[in-house]
């Protein structure tokens, strides 16, 4: 992906989700300059719910939205959701 696909990708999804202008700067420098994903899909976020880590993160006081999204950028997770998707063994 491009940088200039990248600028026009992070923009759809900060005005999809309501992001205010001050966190679309923040969110512009981590997906394009960083490469991180301040926005995991929704089927990320049905799937990772079930991982016991998700699970221990949440349980120690941190956010769903926040525990998500550090995995979603964690090749250790981010990894086997693809492989689920791929190989079919993730139902839709």
């Amino acid at each position: 992906m491009t940088r200039q696909e990248k600028a026009e990708k992070i923009t759809r999804l900060c005005n999809h989700n309501g992001c205010s202008a001050k966190i679309k700067k923040v969110h512009y420098d981590q997906f394009v300059d960083r490469q991180w994903h301040p926005h995991p899909p929704a089927r990320w976020e049905k799937w990772v719910r079930n991982h016991p880590d998700f699970q221990s993160m949440t349980s120690k006081g941190t956010s769903e939205k926040e525990a998500s999204t550090k995995m979603f950028n964690c090749a250790c997770y981010y990894d086997p959701y693809c492989e689920a998707k791929e190989t079919g063994a993730m139902t839709p």
